[in-house]
């Protein structure tokens, strides 16, 4: 599996959890439950969201979604490719300017 078709499927596995967080409105300390009661398995991506605090953790191994977190962890992801596509246009126009024939 290449190194793309991980990235998404780790991506899609982030998405599965909190929009099971969601669908039960587990979005408050006040209402953290188990990971079972969510249908949700402890792995990699459980422990990067929970990394990021966008899972947080009550005691008595119950969790909840932290929505602020969430919008905020979303927001970097956003700028973050925003800034890499900017520069990757920038080298285009600079191998353009660079290499193109000249009249």
């Amino acid at each position: 599996m290449g190194t793309a078709a991980a990235v998404a499927m780790m991506m899609r596995k982030e998405q599965d959890i909190v929009r099971a967080f969601q669908r039960r409105d587990v979005t408050d300390a006040a209402r953290a439950v188990t990971l079972e009661s969510v249908d949700v398995h402890a792995g990699v991506a459980l422990r990067r969201l929970q990394r990021q605090a966008v899972i947080r953790a009550v005691g008595d191994d119950r969790y909840y979604l932290d929505e602020p977190s969430l919008a905020a962890n979303r927001w970097t992801r956003r700028l973050t490719l925003s800034l890499v596509l900017l520069v990757m246009m920038e080298l285009i126009l600079i191998a353009f300017l660079m290499f193109a024939p000249h009249a």
